[in-house]
This record gives structure tokens, sequence and C-alpha cells, in this order.
């Protein structure tokens, strides 16, 4: 559903970086205040869109257990944390032994995180910002959308191009919670923003599997202490490259300038 209000996210950029910092915090307060408005205008969707990731997470882990057991299920759930450090890249670890879960699998479990990241943040940013330890890291990320802004101002020509192709990168500083945050500061509706991630997730999973597929025949034929140190090294490639995109990010600032967003 969209909700026809508009708010203008205004960041600007000073030397110093306090510019930058008071152009964040102008467009965590506009999220903040759609928030308010969803729950005034529509509580029936907020409530929907809020406890939905809740539920579809107890019917997934459920369904797995009953389909292919407690084991399965131990292991999916370790996959979600291994995910959240290295991404898509823990798709490349599939089919291993170690692993105990196929690289379409493991595709399909960060397709459902993607889906349950982009429900909360395309309609609860406003809302998750005042949550202990997820508030102050939404707020760096929301920094981090207008430094990227800086960096890339292609992106505010092109906006689903860039959500786009901004979700498809497999780090995890990237994916749906950037492509959410990224697409309501480019001023996308939250249905669009909202389309924009889950087709983004699937052409990134589906590249990310085409990759495990070509790695596969060499992981098959490596001995354990080989497929043991792929493991360690797929991890390691997405934790680097995701800490050295927000350092790369945390060193740009932010020009004077406006970005418009619609609910």
């Amino acid at each position: 559903m969209v909700v026809n209000t508009e708010t203008a996210f205004d960041v600007s950029a000073a030397d110093d970086g306090q510019a930058a910092d008071d152009g964040a915090a102008s467009a965590v307060a506009s999220l903040e205040h759609e928030s308010d408005d969803l729950w005034k205008q529509y509580p029936a969707v907020a409530w929907l869109t809020l406890t939905a990731p809740l539920w579809i997470s107890a019917l997934v882990l459920a369904g797995v257990t009953i389909w292919r057991g407690a084991e399965t299920a131990r292991l999916v759930v370790l996959a979600t944390l291994t995910a959240t450090a290295a991404g898509r890249f823990i798709i490349w670890g599939g089919g291993d032994s170690t692993v105990g879960l196929t690289a379409l699998e493991l595709a399909g479990v960060m397709l459902c995180m993607d889906f349950m990241c982009a429900v909360l943040l395309t309609w609860h940013a406003g809302f998750l910002f005042h949550i202990p330890w997820v508030g102050p890291r939404l707020r760096a990320a929301v920094r981090e959308g207008t430094a990227m802004l800086k960096q890339k101002p292609w992106m505010r020509r092109l906006t689903t191009l860039a959500v786009l192709m901004f979700v498809m990168l497999p780090i995890s500083s990237t994916g749906s919670i950037g492509g959410s945050l990224l697409g309501r500061l480019l001023g996308m509706s939250r249905a669009a923003t909202f389309a924009v991630v889950i087709l983004g997730s699937v052409l990134g999973c589906s590249v990310m599997l085409l990759g495990a597929e070509l790695l596969e025949p060499l992981m098959e034929s490596a001995g354990p202490g080989v497929r043991y140190a792929g493991l360690a090294v797929v991890v390691g490639i997405g934790v680097i490259l995701s800490r050295r995109y927000l350092s790369t990010l945390q060193g740009q600032q932010v020009d004077p300038g406006s970005m418009d967003c619609q609910q």
C-alpha cells in the first residue's frame, strides 16, 4: 500500500562532517514521522508488516523441522547467523558436508532473510531506530547512504537501477538492509522499494548460485582440509569486503542537496 505523503530529506555537507550528521539526523526524523503516520492511518497494515517476519520465521523453521528434521533446522539458523557477516558468499559453501545445506538451500535462506529485512525496514525503519543495539546501527546505515549518494551522484538520476544494483552486491553491508534504506532516501515509495529489493535479492542469489555451480567440481575433487580452508576463505572475503566498504563510506562526505521521499 502506498501512503500519499511526501517528506523531504535535507542532507547538507560540512568540512568537518557535522553537516552530514545533521542531514542524516533529518532523514531519520522523516522516517520516524512516516512510521507514526502509518500507525495512525493504516494500523492493520502496520501490525501485519511488523509481525509478519516473526510468524513467517516461525512457520519456516517449523516446516523445516517437520520436513527435514531438527538438525536441518539448526543448520538453517546457523547459516542465517553466518550470513549476517559473510553475506551471499555463504551460497558458495553449499553442498559441502561441513555445511550440511546445498547452495540452493542457502540461497533460499538468503531470500527469506532479505524478504524479512525489506518488510521491516521499508515499513518500520522509524520504529526500529528506537530499538537498542539495532537503532544505532540503522542510523549509521542512513549516514552511509547519504555518503554513497555523494560518492555516486548518478544514483539520484537512476533510482530503481541504483537500488537494484546495490541490493545485488553480495556483501552484508549492502543487500536488503542498505537497499531498503537507500530506496527510501532516494524517494521511492514503500511498495516500489520492497519490490526492487526482492528483485535484487533474487538476481543476486542467482548470480551466486551460478558461481557455486562453477566451484562445485573444484570442491568435490579437493580434500577435507582444502574444503575447510575454502569455506573459511569465503566467509573471510565477505567480512573483509564488508568492512572495506564501510571504511570507504565513512571517509566520504555529503554534498549539499535534498532527497524527496514518498511513502
